[in-house]
């Protein structure tokens, strides 16, 4: 995650307002974004693929539903894996939804 950052400022973009962003959701239901710019509503996710983690089927379908609340209130949650990170056209194509949600 310091690697996104640090790759994020080079290309040009501020730094993101915050880091592990606690958003609530309602209730107790809460979800934390990597990154987040709080006055465009963007929230960061990046997310590692092992199987104990974002890779578990049970984890994905609450992490799908948790972002999908996200746009229900207004956020544009933008999710890259870290895998994607080290692919120069996923990082490059990831940059530009960032790009457009901050606009």
């Amino acid at each position: 995650e310091e690697r996104f950052l640090a790759m994020l400022v080079e290309k040009g973009f501020p730094p993101p307002d915050s880091d592990q962003y606690k958003i609530n959701l309602g209730g107790s239901s809460y979800t934390v974004a990597d990154y987040a710019y709080t006055d465009a509503k963007v929230a960061i996710y990046i997310d590692g693929l092992s199987k104990n983690l974002h890779g578990e089927p049970a984890n994905k379908v609450r992490d799908r539903r948790l972002r999908a609340v996200l746009v229900e209130k207004g956020w544009k949650p933008l999710v890259i894996s870290a895998r994607g990170l080290k692919d120069t056209e996923q990082f490059n194509a990831f940059l530009e939804e960032i790009r457009e949600a901050m606009e």
